[in-house]
């Protein structure tokens, strides 16, 4: 099930240059809307800081040969 927005909530999202940060009723638990495309926009800085970190721990001599098969499989189930 996909939700529709509320009127309150999309007139925000169309005046907001980002992420819009919603409050339940009561207050208690708070939730980021986004694009689709700043959610993919994200996940890519993510496998990139991700794949950054391997390659940073290999060239201190700190790491495990990889299995690129297995590392490709894993990325495509993010992206």
């Amino acid at each position: 099930m996909i939700p529709r927005l509320t009127t309150e909530i999309s007139d925000a999202l169309s005046q907001a240059s980002g992420p819009l940060e919603v409050h339940d009723a009561g207050g208690s638990r708070n939730y980021v809307i986004l694009s689709d495309e700043a959610y993919r926009a994200l996940r890519e800085r993510e496998l990139r800081d991700w794949l950054q970190t391997g390659l940073d721990q290999e060239a201190a001599g700190d790491a495990q040969p990889w299995n690129l098969q297995e590392l490709f499989a894993e990325a495509r189930q993010h992206v």
